[in-house]
């Protein structure tokens, strides 16, 4: 296989949100996490996960537009030598994190970007042939023909006309104004283009002419790409590897084809099942996703994804019903951060003309509230359940967490996950296949 032309190695962007003290890990928000990824020439690698998950964090980041907490960005495009790490020496020739300005101005011609919301990007004042020829002029073309010349035929080629060169950025469609990002990202000839959700506010006419245009243009010029999406149905057409990413962590990332026929994470299973189908005639039984929503600035133990995960790991004691250990789980939680309105409770639980609803009927309204069973075949785990629901009536939340704590639990909290090998370079990081990793390591010792 060829050399990538990009190789994310550990990449981190953490936020101070200040005060802190003596540094304190507690007051900084991961948005990126220590992601790692490669993209070869003529590759796109799709790059999706819910908003808020730190995908355009991680685009400027690798961009140099922030400057990265910790990592490296080998970038091995615009011909330069794809040498390995010099001997002696800790930053391989190529990072982009430890570029000076004059190393970093270089590869502004070789790498670009196009954005969300192209017109936020264009000075209103100045005819969009100006904008798009203004790259040139930064990398030092002083012929205002030639630069005009070049930037009619890139208008050409990206559906629009020669004579759009002298209008001005209002008046064009919000689709028309894309085909004006492209053009301006493929002015200086580059051989890496990151593309953050460039058809998200498109109508969806608009969407697949832009997304067919950016394949043609990607064929034409030979372009590798980092394609940002939160839509799986716009990563398909376009991606040749897909990368899916939840709070700053990539989790599954691997072949696009195999990922959508076999995913191997829950949160890849659970993003697939959203998408939506075009026959009237079947439903669409999408995976809803029950428990916290996780913050970067205080992300959860073990897998970040185990607050929400619909296969999260019982204990070897425990088997029964996934929804339910799901739903036992959410209430500890709840208990935990003292979410419950036990007044509301009671009060839902009056039967009839009564002024008070009983300690049974409250116990029974809370298990209702929370989708909790009737009983639970570990005696243990049931017993503690009802005593803390007894507890709970009386409103006393420390002593029903501390009772909820220990049999209600998951190796998913306690522990972070590896990447587990599936097949030709797709990986995920889940527990559920320490069996698969462990095994996979076990050959290769053999051999």
């Amino acid at each position: 296989m060829t050399e990538p032309i990009l190789s994310v190695r550990n990449l981190k962007k953490h936020y101070d949100l200040g005060g802190s003290l003596l540094g304190s890990s507690q007051h900084v928000a991961k948005a990126v996490d220590g992601i790692s990824f490669d993209i070869h020439p003529g590759e796109t690698l799709g790059l999706v996960g819910e908003s808020g998950c730190g995908k355009s964090t991680a685009a400027t980041s690798l961009m140099r537009l922030e400057e990265p907490t910790d990592g490296e960005v080998i970038f091995n495009g615009g011909g330069r030598e794809t040498n390995a790490r010099r001997e002696g020496e800790k930053s391989h020739p190529n990072d982009v994190t430890r570029f000076s300005n004059k190393e970093l101005k270089r590869f502004r011609r070789d790498a670009q970007m196009i954005f969300q919301d192209p017109a936020s990007s264009f000075n209103p004042r100045m005819t969009v042939g100006d904008s798009v020829a203004e790259l040139l002029l930064v990398h030092g073309m002083r012929d205002r023909q030639q630069r005009r010349t070049i930037v009619k035929d890139l208008l050409e080629r990206v559906g629009l006309s020669s004579e759009d060169y002298d209008r001005y950025p209002h008046e064009f469609s919000g689709g028309q104004k894309q085909r004006i990002a492209l053009a301006r990202a493929l002015v200086l000839n580059p051989d890496f283009i990151v593309a953050d959700e460039p058809v998200s506010a498109l109508d969806v006419s608009i969407k697949a002419e832009i997304l067919s245009l950016i394949n043609d243009i990607q064929e034409e010029f030979g372009l590798s790409m980092l394609f940002i999406s939160h839509d799986l149905s716009v990563i398909a057409k376009v991606s040749d590897r897909v990368a899916i990413m939840y709070l700053g962590e990539i989790v599954e990332i691997g072949d696009t084809e195999r990922i959508f026929q076999n995913p191997q994470h829950p949160y890849t299973e659970a993003l697939l099942s959203a998408i939506p189908t075009p026959d009237p005639r079947t439903r669409n039984k999408g995976i809803k996703l029950r428990g916290t929503v996780p913050s970067p600035a205080n992300p959860p133990s073990g897998c970040k994804f185990h607050t929400r995960c619909h296969q999260v790991i019982q204990p070897e004691s425990i088997d029964i019903d996934q929804q339910n250990w799901r739903n036992l789980l959410n209430f500890r939680d709840r208990v935990a951060r003292q979410e419950i309105d036990i007044q509301s409770i009671k009060e839902n639980a009056i039967v009839g003309d009564k002024t008070e609803a009983t300690a049974e009927e409250i116990k029974a309204q809370i298990r209702s509230d929370f989708e909790l069973p009737e009983r639970v075949s570990d005696p243990e785990l049931d017993s503690a359940l009802d005593e803390s629901l007894d507890k709970l009536a009386d409103e006393d939340f420390e002593w029903a967490t501390e009772r909820l704590h220990e049999p209600i639990t998951t190796p998913c909290e306690e522990e972070d996950p590896a990447y587990s090998e599936h097949a030709d370079g797709h990986q995920s990081a889940c527990l559920r296949h320490d069996d698969v990793r462990e095994s996979v390591e076990l050959a290769a010792g053999d051999d």
